[in-house]
């Protein structure tokens, strides 16, 4: 007998699903310029962990994540590892869910990786920001976040014109 998948498991394989025919960047960061230690240490980062290994400890720093400094093709690239590593998370503390709704939301409709997204990309970004709002409620409402998930939600969800 198969067992049940659970509303996690399913936006989290329906998030991995549509962004499986994105390829592997050859280089995550904006070219950096010289002297630009930071960025060539979060691009060497990045290189190293790649989708399989990432994991918390490489990008739940607000002061520091490295996916911001990603292009928009290296952030849809891991957006499923993202979205996967922000639920993993046990409450209390920092919340990564915070920093990668920053990461969706920011510049709204000119986002860089929204734009960069089709239709089916985005209805499944709007999918796993939906399972936020219906499940994570009481952490969304602890940070404060309440209404910076309900328009990025809006966002996502929207028809193309």
């Amino acid at each position: 007998m198969i067992a049940p998948v659970s509303l996690r498991e399913r936006v989290l394989a329906e998030l991995a699903a549509a962004f499986a025919n994105v390829p592997r960047p050859v280089r995550f960061t904006a070219a950096s310029h010289p002297g630009d230690d930071e960025r060539e240490a979060r691009e060497a980062l990045l290189q190293r962990r790649g989708r399989d290994k990432l994991d918390l400890d490489d990008i739940a720093h607000p002061w520091d994540d490295p996916i911001l400094s990603c292009t928009a093709p290296a952030k849809a690239w891991l957006l499923p590892t993202l979205a996967r590593l922000a639920l993993a998370q046990a409450p209390g503390g920092d919340w990564y869910a915070a920093q990668l709704v920053q990461v969706l939301y920011s510049g709204f409709s000119q986002n860089e990786l929204y734009c960069f997204c089709n239709a089916a990309q985005r209805q499944a970004v709007a999918g796993w920001l939906g399972y936020l709002l219906e499940q994570e409620a009481s952490r969304i409402d602890a940070h404060g976040l309440a209404d910076e998930v309900l328009r990025c939600h809006a966002l996502w969800s929207a028809r193309p014109a």
